[in-house]
């Protein structure tokens, strides 16, 4: 199983508008059902899957959120994807643990953290490597 955590611990509530990985959608605003947008309070957890392929044949990573009316966005594929080791890409065998852990000054990004590891192991290793959704618009 390819187990998706997306943690907030940022200080304020944030929303998932949109989360895809190798083409799948995730979550999006476009849906018209409980995966449509995900709010995520301040210290929460959204938990889901993504078993489509497997770890290893991972190809893109793209994430879009709403902070206090602010629209941020990554897109990262394999090769600026965070460094690590097996497991670290999201896909049926790994468990993925996205960690939004600080917005920066001025409001311009929003830093992101991996924890990774097996599915179905209890130990996951963190990437010491932080990519960054950048503000992309915001509501005047």
């Amino acid at each position: 199983m390819g187990v998706i955590n997306v943690t907030n611990v940022c200080g304020r509530k944030i929303e998932i508008i949109n989360l895809e990985i190798n083409g799948t959608k995730l979550i999006d605003s476009s849906f018209s059902d409980i995966r449509k947008k995900v709010k995520i309070s301040d210290t929460a957890t959204f938990s889901g899957f993504y078993d489509e392929k497997n770890w290893d044949d991972f190809s893109s990573f793209q994430m879009k959120l709403d902070y206090i009316g602010k629209k941020y966005y990554v897109n990262l594929n394999r090769d600026h994807f965070f460094y690590g080791s097996n497991y670290r890409y999201p896909g049926w065998g790994s468990e993925s643990n996205f960690i939004i852990s600080g917005i920066g000054d001025g409001d311009k990004n929003i830093q992101l953290n991996l924890c990774y590891g097996k599915s179905g192991d209890f130990s996951l290793t963190y990437s010491n490597d932080f990519k960054y959704l950048d503000l992309i618009s915001a509501e005047s």
